[in-house]
């Protein structure tokens, strides 16, 4: 799966409204719904909050990763977030997440979700990046950056 499926100018937020870790993660959901990505809210949070439980999804750089898996999401999907405030969201750099990029993974027994975060992450990877994505005005520019590589 490559990243130009699932990902377009429709799937990114330039501006949450939200000032919370869990209103943020509750907008993205939204948005995957409103998408028709997943089928249950409720039960999509849920997956999230417990893989956060396991240990935090943000990766540095102002960013984080939130991701779920589970019976409840129809097709791959990914959403975008910007939060012009910040977050606050338990961070290995302590700085808060402005950028958050939401995987929304159906449950199977392939690995196509690891294959899929693992091309994200790489094109994350960088500072320079960060920069670019926080300086990003249009949701064109937001979905350049992971679709140049």
């Amino acid at each position: 799966m490559e990243i130009r499926e699932i990902l377009n100018e429709e799937s990114v937020i330039l501006d949450l409204k939200s000032t919370t870790k869990e209103g943020i993660i509750q907008e993205l959901v939204d948005k995957l719904y409103d998408k028709g990505s997943i089928t249950s809210k409720n039960k999509f949070i849920k997956a999230l909050k417990h893989r956060e439980k396991i240990g935090s999804t943000s990766i540095g750089y102002q960013m984080a990763m939130p991701h779920g898996k589970t019976k409840y999401v129809r097709k791959a999907s990914v959403v975008i977030g910007k939060s012009r405030e910040g977050v606050d969201w338990p961070s290995i750099d302590g700085l808060p997440v402005k950028i958050i990029i939401m995987f929304a993974m159906p449950q199977s027994e392939g690995n196509e979700d690891i294959i899929l975060m693992s091309k994200i992450a790489y094109i994350l990877g960088g500072k320079d990046v960060s920069e670019r994505l926080l300086n990003a005005h249009t949701e064109k520019e937001i979905v350049g950056v992971f679709c140049e590589v």
